[in-house]
């Protein structure tokens, strides 16, 4: 998967199309759905292009990307009201990153994902789940885009009747250490 992620051809889809299935539309609703409040601190962890900062920033957030989860503990306890995840926490060792996005997430701090699942609702433990929604449609659509494109299947749409999408927001508890 690394040498697709990084091949010139899924760069220019990606800058082109938001990055993610659903676009930056879809980040709106993710970020909608978690009912922030402008001025709030956000991370966008494995932040690709960053599109999605940018949308942030321009919507009044103090919004802050990282190319991977690597570099997360460098970053202070408690330093961020939201953490966004897109397209992007099934391809990390998502235990490990999830301790991580806890330790530097405040008290009942949002965590908004989007990624693909196997059709099974994720459950992130520590986190209390407060929207999920099923975004197969734009997977498929995503997909669709990239064969019509490139005239190449999309490699995380192998099965697609195994393979789904998800919007997921939970909230951290209150106290660090709940994972």
């Amino acid at each position: 998967m690394e040498e697709f992620y990084n091949s010139a051809a899924w760069k220019e889809f990606s800058r082109r199309n938001g990055g993610h299935p659903g676009g930056l539309g879809a980040t709106r609703e993710l970020i909608e759905a978690a009912s922030l409040v402008p001025g709030a601190r956000i991370l966008d962890l494995c932040c690709g292009g960053g599109e999605s900062v940018a949308l942030l920033a321009e919507l009044g957030y103090e919004a802050f990307g990282l190319a991977g989860a690597e570099e997360l503990s460098g970053i202070a306890p408690q330093s961020f009201d939201a953490v966004m995840c897109e397209c992007s926490i099934s391809l990390l060792d998502s235990g490990a990153a999830l301790l991580e996005l806890d330790r530097i997430l405040k008290p009942r701090g949002a965590l908004l994902l989007s990624d693909v699942y196997d059709g099974t609702p994720p459950v992130f433990l520590g986190f209390s789940e407060i929207y999920f929604k099923d975004k197969r449609r734009e997977l498929i659509d995503y997909a669709a885009q990239w064969l019509w494109e490139t005239g190449e299947s999309f490699p995380l749409c192998a099965d697609v009747k195994t393979v789904s999408y998800y919007h997921w927001v939970g909230l951290k508890g209150d106290t660090y250490g709940g994972l």
